[in-house]
C-alpha cells in the first residue's frame, strides 16, 4: 500500500468519525461554557441523550459519509485521469471543509438555543432530519469552491513552469 492510499484511508474513516462524534462534543462544550456544568455531568448528559436518540447521529453523518466515499473515489492514482492530482486534492478538501464549517455552525445554533432555552426552539433537534440535505448541498458548495483553488493555483504554477509537480 502506497503511503498515499494510508492517508486516504486515514480521511476516510475520521471524516465518518468526525460526522458521529461533532453533534457529541458540540453539546457537551455549550454545556460545559454557556450551562456551567462540570465536565463529567456534560458526558453523562450527553450520553444518555445521543443513547436514546442515535438516530439524530446517524443523520447527522450522512453528509460525511458521502464526502468520504467522494474523497475515496477521487484521489485513488489514475495516470489517465483529466484533472491534475492537486484539482482533485483541493475540490476533496473544498468540499470537507464546507460541510465541516457548516455542520459546525448548525450544531452550535441547536445546542445554543436549547441550552438558552430559546421560546419557540423545542424542536431544535429536528434540524438533524433535514441535515443531509443540507450537508449535501454544502459539499457541492465547498466542491466548486475547491475547483476554484485548484484552477487559481495550477494557473499560478503555470505561469512559474512548476506545473509538472502537481500531475
Amino acid at each position: 500500500m502506497r503511503r498515499n492510499q494510508k492517508w486516504i484511508n486515514f480521511f476516510f474513516w475520521g471524516n465518518i468519525l468526525l460526522g458521529l462524534i461533532l453533534p457529541i462534543v458540540t453539546m457537551i462544550a455549550v454545556e460545559i461554557i454557556l450551562n456551567y456544568v462540570k465536565l463529567f455531568d456534560a458526558i453523562r448528559s450527553a450520553v444518555s441523550l445521543f443513547s436514546s436518540d442515535y438516530i439524530e447521529l446517524v443523520f447527522h453523518s450522512i453528509p460525511f459519509i458521502i464526502v468520504s466515499f467522494l474523497m475515496k473515489s477521487r484521489l485513488h492514482e489514475r495516470p489517465n485521469s483529466p484533472d491534475p492530482y492537486i484539482l482533485r486534492l483541493t475540490k476533496i478538501i473544498g468540499a470537507c471543509g464546507v460541510l465541516f464549517i457548516f455542520s459546525l455552525w448548525i450544531n452550535l445554533e441547536v445546542w445554543i438555543s436549547l441550552a438558552r432555552k430559546s421560546p419557540g426552539f423545542s424542536s431544535g433537534s429536528l434540524v438533524y432530519f433535514f441535515f443531509p440535505i443540507y450537508g449535501i448541498i454544502a459539499i457541492f458548495c465547498g466542491y466548486g469552491c475547491g475547483w476554484f483553488l485548484g484552477v487559481i493555483i495550477l494557473g499560478v504554477r503555470k505561469k512559474s513552469g512548476t506545473s509538472e509537480n502537481f500531475k
